[in-house]
């Protein structure tokens, strides 16, 4: 999501009481929007007011990052007034391990394990297209760094030597 930059701001009209249209350009940078969608990660829903208060943004900024949130695919609207973060899944168990532990110089990069649980139940958590999504949903997560391996989290991953990440 482009950074968009802040507009200063113009006086108020004195004859209305309202900021004129310039004031709907100011928005917020991405960091800003996503640290706003990590927030309400454990949230089903959530709404204009609510992001516009969190960023401490009036509601036509907050109407723009929603309108660039969307166009990017980070958020789908739901029912009329009401968002939510376009993730079709839920971690729900993170772990890191690998030579990192041991607090010498690090060789190799840092294992994770992440187990996703389908937010919305679609067929069978078993079958290989689900498979292939949550591997790919995984890759999404690792992103390009080449520091972490990211992969499906298994039972013995909790019982080794690691690092909770939840």
């Amino acid at each position: 999501m482009p950074r968009l930059t802040r507009q200063p701001r113009p006086p108020k009209n004195k004859t209305s009481g309202k900021f004129s249209a310039a004031d709907a350009k100011a928005s917020v940078s991405a960091a800003a929007a996503f640290s706003f969608l990590k927030e309400t990660k454990g949230l089903l829903t959530w709404t204009v007011s609510d992001l516009a208060k969190s960023l401490k943004i009036n509601l036509a900024e907050a109407k723009q990052v929603l309108a660039a949130l969307e166009m990017q695919g980070y958020i789908k609207a739901h029912g009329r007034d009401e968002w939510l973060t376009k993730s079709p899944y839920k971690i729900t168990d993170a772990v890191a391990f690998g030579d990192f532990l041991s607090g010498q110089a690090r060789a190799q990069a840092a294992d994770v394990g992440i187990r996703l649980v389908r937010r919305k139940s679609e067929g069978g958590d078993h079958s290989k297209k689900e498979q292939v999504a949550r591997l790919a949903f995984l890759k999404q997560l690792r992103g390009k760094t080449q520091m972490l391996n990211v992969r499906p989290y298994e039972e013995w991953m909790g019982s080794r030597t690691h690092r909770s990440l939840l």
